[in-house]
């Protein structure tokens, strides 16, 4: 299923909006949130606890840790989190209607024209769109790529929300930190190199992707049989280990993200600070081959003045 949107939120319905929406972007939050406001704090949370954080929130404090110190800008990115937020939420009830015309779009699925409607908000409305100088140059696809984890801002979703440019690696958490505010049962789901989302409420259950300036819903077989996601010949046991193709849990999310924190340390030169978000991510995720591998790597020093 494929779908298209072209209307667009006027003007004043945006301002509106903002206007509307909280300093920290908690109205649309879980009752009994967590609030860590750095790397040290989200790290010290039980798995149970981290279940209580934001999704948006911890995957903005990676991004800070990924940047270094002294670079945060989490609080207005939170806010600005929350005024998207309010925003998809009354752009589900604008278009409603599209959904009631036409059932069939949606698979006759309120659930599909739901998540469908978020990323287009997101995409179409919001303007966001993917870093395209990444996907001409085929460093989209590559993993640990040193020109796509140069800029931690093409990672997470600090740089959808800055620029309104991004990555696989930033839209599937965007749409999720999003829809968890309006109360969507999304979740992450990873492959080899590529995130998506996977909604399920109980009764429906299918994934939601982004595709081009549109968005998709394949169902599991479009992964295993492309390529690029580099599953295929991967035993369950494999997979599971890995955490990839299944809904991820709150300190799955987190392993991912704290992996990718060190590839963003690693593209910028700086080794011993990526081995320790790598071992931080192996933590969380015993037993996954790569993050094992370089975590393990042992780190050269050289004095100064010497060339390696």
């Amino acid at each position: 299923m494929k779908v298209k949107r072209y209307t667009l939120i006027s003007i004043s319905l945006l301002g509106i909006c903002m206007m509307l929406g909280c300093s920290d972007s908690h109205e649309l939050s879980l009752k009994g949130e967590l609030c860590p406001t750095n790397i040290d704090d989200l790290v010290s949370l039980s798995a149970e606890e981290l279940e209580c954080v934001d999704f948006g929130r911890m995957n903005l404090i990676c991004a800070d840790a990924a940047f270094g110190a002294g670079q945060s800008d989490m609080p207005r990115l939170l806010r600005k989190l929350g005024e998207w937020a309010e925003v998809a939420k009354i752009a589900e009830q604008r278009y409603r209607p599209s959904f009631d015309r036409n059932p069939a779009r949606y698979d006759n699925s309120y659930a599909k024209f739901r998540a469908v409607n978020l990323v287009l908000t997101i995409k179409e409305d919001f303007k966001c769109r993917y870093q395209m100088s990444l996907v001409e140059s085929g460093e989209l696809y590559k993993v640990n790529s040193p020109a796509f984890f140069k800029n931690p801002d093409d990672a997470f979703i600090s740089g959808l929300l800055k620029s309104r440019r991004g990555t696989c690696s930033s839209y599937a958490p965007l749409i999720v930190a999003l829809g968890r505010r309006l109360g969507y049962p999304l979740y992450l789901k990873a492959t080899n190199g590529h995130l998506l989302c996977y909604w399920d409420d109980g009764k429906e259950s299918f994934n939601v992707d982004t595709n081009g300036n549109g968005v998709d819903t394949p169902a599991d077989e479009h992964y295993f049989k492309d390529r690029n996601h580099r599953l295929s010949g991967l035993s369950k046991t494999e997979l599971e280990r890995e955490r990839l193709m299944c809904p991820l849990k709150a300190v799955d999310c987190l392993s991912f993200f704290l992996e990718t924190v060190g590839y963003c340390h690693e593209a910028n030169g700086r080794l011993p600070d990526a081995q320790c978000f790598y071992n931080l991510a192996l933590k969380y995720r015993p037993g996954a081959v790569n993050l094992t591998r370089l975590a393990s790597r042992r780190v050269i020093k050289i004095p100064k003045g010497k060339k390696p």
